[in-house]
């Protein structure tokens, strides 16, 4: 069973973004409080549960709703974070209570090194997985930073990984 919540339908229902449209997905994002999030990830997470062991994966800020599941939220049984550039601000108050698997580009300026260490030193238990040569969005086809060997090996360690 696969549940992928509409975190923006309480913004906006039914909204659909394409990358063109970044600035309306951020102002989208900015709208939605930390608590809102958290419940509708909570209710995703409770629905997800009717099939057995829940694991949250999200790419780029999926990756940090990921990274909260794993920290706030109850019946997440491991977590994997695809790029999720706002970790490193959630990891100074949060830490995941669930295994959780990182996957980050070593181009990615969103993301340098420090900010990885930063997470890492919060979640020293955590997988960590630094990909040479591939930038942000690495395992996204649509996007020129595609790298199709980085994106193969990443889902085959979070497959793995989950179980």
């Amino acid at each position: 069973l696969a549940v992928a919540p509409g975190l923006f339908d309480r913004v906006e229902p039914g909204l659909v973004l394409e990358y063109a449209d970044m600035q309306r997905g951020i102002a989208c994002l900015s709208a939605i409080t930390e608590p809102m999030l958290l419940a509708d990830l909570q209710a995703a997470i409770d629905r997800a549960a009717a099939g057995g062991k829940v694991a949250a994966i999200g790419w780029c800020w999926g990756g940090a709703v990921a990274f909260l599941a794993a920290s706030m939220s109850r019946g997440v049984n491991r977590a994997a974070c695809y790029y999720g550039t706002r970790i490193a601000s959630f990891c100074e108050r949060m830490k995941p209570t669930v295994p959780t698997i990182y996957h980050f580009g070593a181009l990615d300026k969103s993301l340098p090194p420090e900010a990885i260490a930063k997470i890492r030193a919060s979640d020293p238990a955590g997988a960590f997985h630094v990909y040479e040569g591939v930038d942000h969005a690495f395992t996204n086809h649509e996007r020129p930073s595609y790298n199709a060997a980085a994106a193969a090996l990443a889902d085959r360690r979070t497959l793995e990984f989950i179980g």
